[in-house]
């Protein structure tokens, strides 16, 4: 192997890596979805006709707890596919969960099928209560409506 190979194998190994790293970090920040904190999520939001709220807690949350008004409840979670042909591509997509994580991959999987406004509510329901309980017992449980699963297919 002669002297000038070595090097040039090795920067177009490393230009590769980089490739790869900017393609990735790319990727990564197109499909993330923005985060809203429970302190921004007020009536303006929660009543705004572009906003469409996606509740993907487990049934045990919403016996427990309201949820957000004018929200649409998906059981369970990890079956969101099940409902994509319901979703409104032109509105603001608000996903909330109790605790945020699920909610983030949800988000996740929303903008990856090509849904491009995509918020996840940080924190999730729980911390929105504590921190807009005015807000909670004024709105909470007000126009819910429970998605019934897609029967055409749509994925």
């Amino acid at each position: 192997m002669s002297r000038s190979f070595v090097p040039r194998a090795v920067a177009c190994v490393v230009a590769a890596l980089i490739l790869i790293g900017l393609v990735t970090f790319t990727a990564s920040w197109l499909i993330k979805p923005l985060v809203i904190t429970p302190a921004e999520l007020n009536e303006t939001t929660l009543f705004d006709e572009h906003t469409y709220i996606l509740d993907v807690r487990p049934p045990d949350d919403r016996e427990r707890y309201k949820g957000l008004p004018n929200s649409h409840e998906v059981s369970p979670f990890f079956a969101v596919d099940n409902y994509l042909g319901q979703l409104p591509r032109d509105k603001q997509i608000l996903v909330v969960c109790p605790g945020g994580k699920f909610s983030l991959v949800v988000s996740y999987y929303l903008k990856v099928k090509g849904f491009k406004n995509v918020t996840n509510l940080q924190g999730g329901l729980d911390a929105w209560r504590k921190q807009q309980s005015d807000l909670y017992q004024k709105y909470a449980g007000q126009n819910i409506t429970v998605l019934q699963t897609d029967d055409d297919g749509i994925r």
